[in-house]
């Protein structure tokens, strides 16, 4: 039975689908570190994904923003990712759920949609 933490809520942030909004939490399953979250209101979009990463909250404030990309959301509301066991969640502890272009680049678009941090 995985072991589950308290929820952190994701909110929309500009330039977000009305409507959209959800929440993540962290749980453990067969010793593995996931992300689950759920985001509805997030529309399919034809020329690429949205992307689940984590934010090192103590690198918000300076030069040099470090974050951790977990992949590709799909299209169902409910999705559940690997968290690398080497990741300090006590640092990465943001979620950022971001509009990805299909252009080959996997460096953050820049297009955060919605955020939230985990408790």
């Amino acid at each position: 039975m995985p072991r589950r933490r308290a929820e952190g809520v994701l909110e929309a942030l500009p330039g977000a689908p009305a409507g959209a909004g959800g929440f993540a939490c962290l749980v453990t399953v067969d010793g593995e570190r996931k992300l689950v979250v759920h985001a509805e209101g997030m529309p399919d979009q034809a020329d690429g994904d949205y992307e689940a990463w984590l934010l090192d909250s103590t690198s918000l404030q300076g030069p040099g923003l470090r974050m951790q990309p977990l992949g590709p959301m799909g299209t169902k509301a409910d999705q559940q990712l690997t968290v690398p066991g080497n990741l300090d969640l006590h640092k990465f502890n943001i979620v950022d759920i971001s509009a990805e272009p299909h252009d080959g680049d996997a460096t953050h678009s820049g297009k955060s949609l919605l955020r939230g941090t985990l408790p």
